[in-house]
């Protein structure tokens, strides 16, 4: 009994193999199958594609019987009206790869089944990017077509994902992506592949990285030694952090969307010569540097008043001293004390005439950050 359906089961498969051939070579997409005198059935393909709608209509069964119509895993029932016809029954092409699909139907009444066949396309993605030369770093747009309909399209590079669509019915999506490629690739390129969640359509895009080519510009090229300045740079990463380095100082800005970036004050260190100010994106590792001139400030003091006791309201104005650095002004022992110049290097603070024995008194006013100094003397008036 054993070997009996096994022979069976073969000559079986191998005549489905050879009609499934035999079907394949023939131009149309769509074959009617039945035994001489029984019931046909015919599908019409919205596409042939999965995912597409597969309308079944029949005649020959049996008057008001119910015909079991199957396709793939899908089925549906319907009666056949009074000559025996069916129409109009709605069934969703399943996915498959690609290859022919049997489309059966069977009369439960008079036992009669009909047979037809659809030849089912693979899909056929395809992924067009908004450029396909971007700098490091830039954000990138897509446009795609022929996945499944409704389902998800994971976009990756190197395995990890940038960006998620969703296509409409008809299998396409539009989108940006909501990561951007490593800002660490540059001058080089990168593949981009795109995998349907629901079809398993993949495809990929290559993409040319270009090279950053960053560049800074000081406020001045010509500044006291320990005052502040102004930076601003362009050719970095977008939306990267730029850290701006000066001798000791150092301080930071964020590049906008095009790779520029703008720094209000950096702090120069003491000393005359060139300093170099260099800055360096966090995350691109671009680098631009520039040299500004620096030279030790010689600054003067001046007083509202020359004779007053000890006590008394006096004004101390500053000249030349470093842009923006704090002063400290003392006589002796006693801090009379401490403001900021303005961006030219002058000052003035609101103080008392020192204490102290009548006579002469010095009075010393020394930047914080040119180390610069300047004194002047006032007399003390007896009480």
């Amino acid at each position: 009994m054993n070997r009996t359906f096994v022979i069976s089961y073969r000559t079986v498969a191998l005549f489905a193999t050879a009609l499934v051939l035999a079907l394949s070579l023939l131009p149309m997409l769509v074959r009617v199958v039945h035994a001489d005198g029984g019931p046909t059935i015919n599908a019409t393909l919205s596409a042939n594609v999965p995912g597409a709608s597969a309308t079944i209509s029949g005649s020959g069964f049996a008057a008001n019987e119910t015909v079991h119509v199957s396709l793939g895993a899908q089925s549906k029932d319907v009666v056949a009206d009074g000559s025996g016809n069916i129409s109009g029954v709605a069934l969703t092409i399943p996915t498959v790869p690609a290859g022919l699909q049997f489309v059966s139907a069977w009369g439960e009444t008079s036992g009669t089944w009909a047979l037809t066949y659809v030849w089912i396309a693979g899909f056929q993605p395809n992924v067009i990017p908004n450029s396909w030369y971007v700098l490091p770093g830039a954000t990138l747009s897509f446009t795609g077509i022929g996945f499944g309909g409704d389902e998800t399209v994971t976009a990756s590079y190197n395995s990890s994902p940038i960006g998620t669509f969703t296509t409409d019915s008809s299998g396409n999506f539009s989108g940006a992506a909501s990561s951007s490629l490593p800002v660490s690739l540059q001058n080089t390129q990168a593949t981009i592949t795109f995998l349907g969640a629901t079809s398993g359509a993949q495809t990929s895009d290559t993409i040319s990285i270009g090279q950053l080519y960053p560049s800074i510009t000081p406020s001045t090229w010509y500044a006291a030694a320990g005052s502040a300045i102004g930076v601003s740079g362009s050719g970095f990463a977008p939306n990267e952090m730029v850290n701006v380095i000066a001798g000791s100082s150092n301080a930071s800005s964020t590049a906008d969307t095009n790779g520029n970036f703008s720094l209000e004050s950096l702090q120069l260190p003491k000393g005359g010569g060139t300093v170099s100010i260099t800055a360096t994106g966090a995350q691109s590792g671009a680098t631009a540097t520039v040299g500004v001139i620096t030279v030790i400030p010689s600054p003067w003091i001046t007083f509202s008043t020359y004779w007053a006791p000890g006590g008394s309201p006096l004004t101390v104005f500053g000249n030349n001293f470093a842009g923006g650095e704090q002063v400290s002004v003392t006589s002796g022992p006693q801090n009379l004390g401490t403001t900021t110049a303005d961006i030219n290097g002058n000052f003035s603070l609101s103080t008392t005439v020192p204490t102290g024995p009548s006579g002469p008194a010095t009075i010393t006013a020394t930047g914080v950050a040119s180390g610069a100094s300047a004194q002047g003397t006032l007399t003390i008036a007896p009480q």
